[in-house]
């Protein structure tokens, strides 16, 4: 049986990267392969790609904003038909998809295996968001000053749409970033990670075989100080939209002057367990949370505030969990949690660990025992102070920090001092629901759930978790212009 995985793994393999030759040969990226692309669980060579320089970011852009100026704008019933036939690809060679994201990125089997379907989601998605973004007749007759006009508004392309993703979610972040922007007719450059080019090669490969032209969807691969300045920094691009960090953020907001702006920037994101809380419930969805792409997720539930009375029997739940987590190669169906993406990560890591233990933190409990240098051990810390750095950045990795506090309403107060995309909230009553949503400043509340994200909602954050709003059809409209149109009735 063994052998049969391993035979099936092996032409699953060739037929991934002879996916890839053909995605090169589409995209004209025909230099020397010396970009190698890596897998983090034993560091082997996946594939070798070219890597990119600012003069060819230069090229693209000018590719897109030639065709963005010399092209009719495309219909709207074209833009659906190519999103539902490269949802249709995706759907069709899934199993390409998933043995991709795991071969390069940090998830396992299960892990991307999830991503790969909610990729679909969002591509149809984004076609049903072609119908969603509309205009309106405006009744201008409502002051007389206008009596004798009419008008209207619709919405047009932006133009030509810089897309910047991270390495945790290969597939789906690129899916979301590529999709709303042809659903709303533009030209799209995509910047993937060089950490996780693959993924997004092949996505914007399925587009190109359903007809998307090359100009109108172009990648760049390269290492991040290479290619970003020169693609964010080009002002032939009209909208900058990405997702990552600080660092990206500021390199973005140097350059971006006037244009528009979508950043999905993640932080911490913390999580209240009350006393009146389903603490089997809340153990179980705060360690499958903490173990969820070794929490290298945007909603890890990093920083954990329970209820005094509760705490130690929680703290023993949530203990049982992470012994039962299963690591191991990613490509198994047994393995829960898979590696961080690098030695830069693992490091990030063991400072914030060192950083809470130091301060007067203790460890709660370790999961098992990390089989090579970029996976770390799941680590459960209790007592950790307020002063400790995972409070306030953050950590990127299967580290979850827990202190007790004397009421709900001092939850609330240490919680609203964190800055994420959303906060949880586990508790049996409604009343302690509602003021969580109307007391908490983050762009997202979830009741007794943690890393929740239906694809179709609004997503984002506030301040320096994020600007502006993801999710197709919000997206969509965030990578419009708006354009008025008045008519006068009057006769000369």
């Amino acid at each position: 049986m063994m052998t049969d995985v391993h035979a099936t793994q092996r032409t699953t393999r060739a037929r991934l990267l002879k996916r890839i030759d053909d995605a090169l040969t589409t995209a004209g990226l025909d230099g020397a392969r010396d970009l190698a692309v890596l897998d983090p669980d034993d560091e082997s060579v996946v594939a070798l790609l070219p890597r990119q320089d600012a003069p060819a970011v230069g090229s693209a852009v000018a590719r897109a904003a030639r065709f963005q100026s010399e092209t009719s704008v495309l219909p709207r019933h074209e833009r659906v038909r190519i999103l539902e036939a490269a949802a249709d690809i995706v759907r069709d060679e899934r199993e390409i998809f998933t043995h991709a994201i795991v071969s390069e990125g940090i998830k396992t089997v299960r892990e991307a295996e999830s991503e790969v379907n909610r990729c679909i989601e969002t591509l149809r998605l984004s076609a049903m968001a072609v119908h969603t973004v509309v205009g309106q007749v405006l009744p201008m007759d409502v002051t007389s000053r206008l009596a004798s006009h009419t008008g209207y508004y619709q919405y047009r392309p932006l133009g030509v749409v810089a897309a910047l993703t991270p390495y945790n979610d290969p597939l789906n972040l690129v899916a979301h970033k590529i999709g709303p922007a042809l659903a709303a007719g533009n030209s799209t450059v995509l910047r993937p990670d060089e950490r996780t080019p693959l993924s997004a090669l092949l996505l914007c490969d399925a587009f190109w075989r359903a007809g998307t032209p090359l100009a109108r969807l172009q990648i760049v691969i390269g290492a991040g100080e290479d290619v970003v300045p020169a693609l964010v920094g080009d002002r032939r691009v009209q909208a900058i939209t990405a997702t990552g960090g600080q660092r990206l953020a500021r390199a973005i907001e140097g350059v971006a002057g006037a244009r528009r702006v979508v950043l999905e920037l993640g932080g911490v994101c913390p999580a209240i367990v009350t006393r009146s809380a389903d603490l089997d419930l809340a153990a179980a969805k705060i360690g499958a949370a903490a173990y969820g792409a070794a929490g290298q997720n945007c909603l890890h539930p990093q920083a954990v505030l329970v209820e005094e009375p509760v705490h130690e029997e929680f703290l023993h739940l949530l203990s049982q969990q992470v012994s039962k987590v299963a690591v191991g190669p990613k490509s198994s169906h047994e393995t829960d949690m898979g590696p961080l993406i690098d030695q830069a990560a693992t490091a990030r890591v063991d400072a914030f660990v060192t950083d809470a233990l130091e301060r007067g933190a203790a460890c709660a409990a370790e999961g098992p025992k990390a089989p090579s240098r970029l996976h770390r051990e799941l680590v459960l810390l209790r007592d950790v102070p307020d002063d400790a750095r995972i409070w306030r950045d953050e950590v990127f990795g299967p580290v979850t920090a827990t202190r007790s506090v004397a009421n709900f309403d001092q939850a609330l107060r240490a919680a609203a001092r964190t800055t994420g995309l959303q906060v949880s909230v586990f508790t049996a009553r409604l009343d302690e629901s509602a003021a969580a949503v109307a007391g908490l400043p983050h762009a997202g509340v979830v009741i007794n759930d943690t890393d929740m994200r239906f694809d179709g909602m609004p997503f984002g954050g506030n301040d320096s978790a994020g600007l502006g709003r993801e999710g197709p059809a919000f997206a969509v409209a965030e990578l419009s212009s708006i354009q008025s149109v008045h008519h006068s009735q009057s006769v000369m």
